[in-house]
């Protein structure tokens, strides 16, 4: 016998309830890690405050990198960005793990410094970091295109995580080409933008999710009986 229509739509208000856990959390956390570091950055800038301590980058990274985990586990499977498919999963938690603090912290004690050889610290962090770095992006690509292509999140809101790498990559490459103005907002202020624009996105995706589940069907209303003008 096949499932009856009440456990079907139970069925779709736990998904949709899942959703809008996953996503409200992960995109709230996406936020908060972005607030965390922009406005002391903005202020230091302005001359108001100090240098932020080495903490509050830290802090910012970690609650991005548990943003996102929340976001490709889910606090239920329908709030899986990922649909939870082994590979679109494995990727992005790998690409959270390769890019979080922990690793860049112990990669950095791996740096040579050698006070016979003035040049080793700088050889030592180029042969470390310079791969690192090109992990780091090839990781971030192949995760935020496999977001899109799981289909897990509505198109085209999907692949909002690819359209935010290429704005960051564009950005990077004019900046690279000389214009030091745009390579320090592209360092410093742009992958804060993007991130909090993906949780607002979440946000909002997540509070949809049940809102639509919520709305009541439309009905048709039935056609009057001619006859009526009759009577």
């Amino acid at each position: 016998m096949g499932a009856t229509p009440d456990a079907g739509s139970d069925a779709d208000d736990r998904d949709a309830r899942a959703r809008r856990r996953t996503w409200v959390i992960g995109g709230a956390l996406l936020v908060v890690s972005a607030l965390v570091v922009v406005p002391r950055a903005l202020l230091y800038q302005a001359g108001i405050i100090g240098p932020s301590p080495g903490w509050v980058h830290y802090v910012g990274d970690w609650l991005w990198a548990i943003g996102v985990l929340i976001l490709v586990i889910g606090l239920g499977r329908a709030g899986s960005i990922t649909g939870r498919r082994p590979f679109s999963t494995v990727v992005v938690i790998l690409q959270v793990i390769v890019a979080s603090p922990a690793a860049s912290l112990w990669l950095s004690t791996l740096v040579l410094d050698d006070p016979q050889n003035l040049h080793a610290q700088e050889d030592s962090w180029s042969a470390i970091f310079l791969p690192y770095y090109v992990t780091v992006f090839v990781l971030t690509f192949i995760a935020a295109l496999s977001i899109g292509l799981a289909r897990a999140v509505p198109e085209p809101w999907c692949w909002a995580p690819s359209g935010a790498l290429l704005v960051a990559i564009a950005f990077g490459s004019v900046g690279l080409g000389g214009v030091h103005g745009l390579a320090g907002f592209t360092v410093v202020y742009l992958p804060a933008i993007t991130t909090a624009l993906l949780g607002v996105l979440a946000i909002v995706l997540g509070i949809r999710a049940v809102g639509q589940r919520e709305a009541p069907p439309e009905t048709t209303r039935p056609l009057p009986d001619s006859r009526e003008g009759y009577r």
